[in-house]
């Protein structure tokens, strides 16, 4: 009895593990994962997850795809106006491209297509005449307050609005960031959660992702 009793309490925390995880289902946009890497000449960053596309502003999820962008950023003007590929190897599968040129600025980007964020560790770019191996760190590792703790902070924060929408019948999004510090100090990195209704309103907050604390809101 005692055996069966512990057996249940293990199906139980799972199964309410599993609640947590996924009791949000009105996700347009989140990230899964946020690297940065760099070396002399470039600065990079993937970021990977998933989102709505094509994506609609209306406080409705439409069909959902997957994304791993490549940025890259030249620090110096000799690496400027090349043409570069990119290399990454998750699993013994290659995923292999040429990197697309900013229209305005000087950086290059692609998206691979494929969410394996969780299992890159490095990724190889190269000018066609040298090759550069940079190692990547995921810094959403450092994030004390997860996703869903994130979403519920900002459901809290704007309680009163989205019993309204609801009370009204209806519905709304909700678009989940991880993102750098605005002025680019890649010590300091946020959740960003917006709700979006349907009437085009939307509320946001930008949270510390250690303490949870509220750094900015708008809206509500």
């Amino acid at each position: 009895m005692k055996k069966l009793f512990t057996l249940l309490l293990v199906l139980v925390s799972i199964f309410c593990c599993g609640c947590t995880e996924n009791k949000y289902t009105n996700i347009s946009f989140r990230h899964t994962a946020y690297f940065v890497g760099k070396c002399a000449e470039f600065k990079l960053t993937v970021t990977c997850g998933e989102r709505e596309s094509p994506y609609i502003a209306d406080g409705e999820v439409g069909d959902m795809v997957e994304f791993c962008m490549i940025s890259l950023k030249p620090l110096q003007k000799e690496a400027t106006g090349k043409s570069y590929t990119y290399m990454l190897s998750v699993d013994g599968e290659e995923y292999k491209g040429l990197l697309s040129k900013d229209i305005f600025g000087t950086g290059y980007n692609k998206d691979v297509g494929v969410d394996i964020g969780q299992k890159l560790s490095s990724i190889t770019i190269s000018d066609g005449e040298k090759s550069y191996p940079i190692e990547l760190e995921n810094m959403m590792s450092n994030a004390i307050i997860s996703e869903s703790e994130a979403i519920d902070i900002s459901v809290n924060e704007f309680s009163s609005k989205l019993k309204e929408i609801e009370s009204e019948g209806r519905n709304s999004e909700i678009y989940l960031k991880f993102v750098c510090d605005s002025t680019g100090d890649e010590s300091f990195y946020y959740w960003y959660v917006a709700h979006v209704m349907q009437n085009g309103e939307y509320a946001s907050v930008l949270l510390d992702i250690v303490s949870g604390d509220v750094i900015a809101k708008r809206g509500g």
